[in-house]
């Protein structure tokens, strides 16, 4: 067995998945915790579809006062963040359900770091500064499957002044259950499961490949991204098929699990840029980038981009690292253009101009120090150039 150097491995967050999870385990797990008010923190589009209704009916079982925040964003902003921060003290809540996609899992979280240890959300920023202390209890409910924050420890919050994503990241930023039901995934329409499983391949492959990988994060990464490449395709064309719905969702938290750890890679820091200055998607962004960047790596880390080719489905068999690497590169590609997903950023207003900008953005990432090959900010140029 090959040396290994130190690693350690730990999610916190209790996870219960299963088909109609909510309704089976929810009420439970209400019932095991102290509470005496709920917030609710989901987006208008979680409440038009009627599944914040759902989780209300549950706390009204209990005999739990709540209060909807339903003001989250797709995007969420600093500002918005605060202005939930408020709500949540003046309803006197002590305990925080998020319900929706990434943009609601995260508010939730910073509201809770927030209403926990008071100060500003810039207070908190980067890593190792939120204290080694629990926060208000959490539950996390996505309704996405695509970026895994139901067990990730970090967040994320446009800061429209700066024009850049504040990232906060520390162990105790993390959902103290996880209720993962597929059924919750039902209503979201074809581009958004596309762009939300484009973000859950991109945790995966960027996790085998990162600096701080390691074998029990390869091995979970592998397998979402066989289950990804087996089933994202036909959610976007079959939404309300539930054995493609659960493998995704299923993919999605095991590739949480993995950024988790892993922290991720240069498509990520090419993302991040891009979504704090333009109103790109975050999963869109993640997957446009990322064959590009796989194509800038794959001298650095062959081996690995052959393992991520054999679990695209390529037969890798007499091909070297290399070759078997560009053909899961282009597996990954087609993928993309098969779910039907912009390709350049001039969807989103993104000129020439402003490429020398996203470029030192992506180079300061957190992100780009997890990269397999070195990047420069010339480097990231000339891989934005390429979607202009």
């Amino acid at each position: 067995m090959e040396n290994l150097e130190f690693f350690e491995f730990h999610v916190p967050t209790r996870i219960l998945f299963s088909v109609d999870a909510v309704e089976s385990n929810l009420e439970s797990v209400l019932k095991s915790i102290k509470v005496s008010k709920i917030l609710l923190a989901a987006d208008a589009g979680v409440i038009k579809a009627g599944l914040a209704d759902k989780i209300e009916k549950v706390i009204r079982s209990c005999n739990i006062q709540y209060a909807l925040y339903g003001q989250v964003a797709t995007e969420p902003d600093t500002e918005m963040v605060r202005e939930g921060v408020e709500f949540a003290k003046g309803e006197k809540c002590d305990l925080i359900i998020g319900l929706g996609g990434g943009s609601a899992l995260d508010t939730a979280k910073i509201i809770s770091l927030l209403l926990t240890h008071g100060g500003d959300i810039a207070d908190y920023e980067g890593v190792g500064v939120i204290p080694d202390e629990p926060l208000m209890p959490l539950i996390g409910i996505p309704t996405t499957a695509g970026t895994g924050s139901e067990v990730t420890a970090a967040a994320l919050a446009t800061d429209k002044e700066r024009g850049d994503k504040v990232s906060l990241i520390g162990s105790r930023l993390s959902y103290d259950v996880a209720i993962v039901d597929p059924v919750m995934t039902l209503t979201m329409p074809p581009l958004v499961t596309a762009s939300t499983g484009m973000d859950v391949l991109t945790h995966a492959i960027e996790s085998v490949t990162s600096l701080r990988g390691e074998p029990i994060v390869e091995s979970i990464a592998l397998r979402t991204i066989r289950l990804v490449g087996e089933n994202l395709k036909s959610a976007v064309s079959e939404g309300k098929n539930m054995s493609y719905r659960t493998a995704m969702s299923m993919a999605s938290v095991m590739a949480g699990i993995c950024i988790r750890q892993a922290i991720a890679g240069a498509a990520h820091s090419m993302a991040h840029a891009a979504g704090g200055l333009f109103p790109v998607p975050h999963g869109t962004a993640c997957g446009m980038f990322l064959s590009e960047v796989m194509e800038y790596n794959l001298s650095s880390a062959p081996e690995k981009y052959a393992l991520i080719a054999e679990a695209m489905g390529v037969d890798i068999s007499g091909l070297s690292p290399e070759e078997a690497g560009r053909r899961g590169i282009e597996e990954v590609r087609k993928l993309y253009l098969d779910i039907g997903l912009p390709t350049t950023l001039h969807n989103f207003g993104v000129k020439a101009n402003d490429i020398e900008l996203l470029a030192e953005k992506a180079l300061g990432d957190g992100c780009t120090f997890t990269n397999p090959r070195p990047c420069e900010q010339d480097d990231f140029v000339k891989l934005y150039r390429k979607f202009i």
